[in-house]
């Protein structure tokens, strides 16, 4: 089986306004988590701030993933000829 060419799946996603709203959201919450990482001492609410973000950063991730996936689907049905387009 034939492999994708990453710079075609890096292109398609760079125009995936889902995707790039996903990425943005996940680097935003990575940022606010080394915020929490760099203190101290983190109060309960500071604390459960800090996991619903780990926690939402995580789903926001394999929402990405699957749409990479879907991506690559039709990458390879494309190439393959099995596609309409």
């Amino acid at each position: 089986m034939k492999a994708i060419d990453p710079r075609k799946l890096e292109k398609i996603l760079s125009e995936d306004s889902r995707f790039q709203a996903l990425q943005a959201e996940h680097r935003l919450l990575d940022e606010k988590i080394g915020k929490f990482s760099q203190k101290q001492y983190l109060t309960p609410e500071e604390e459960l701030e800090k996991k619903q973000c780990q926690k939402l950063k995580l789903k926001l991730k394999d929402e990405m993933a699957e749409i990479e996936r879907s991506h690559r689907s039709r990458i390879k049905t494309h190439e393959s000829g099995g596609g309409s387009g």
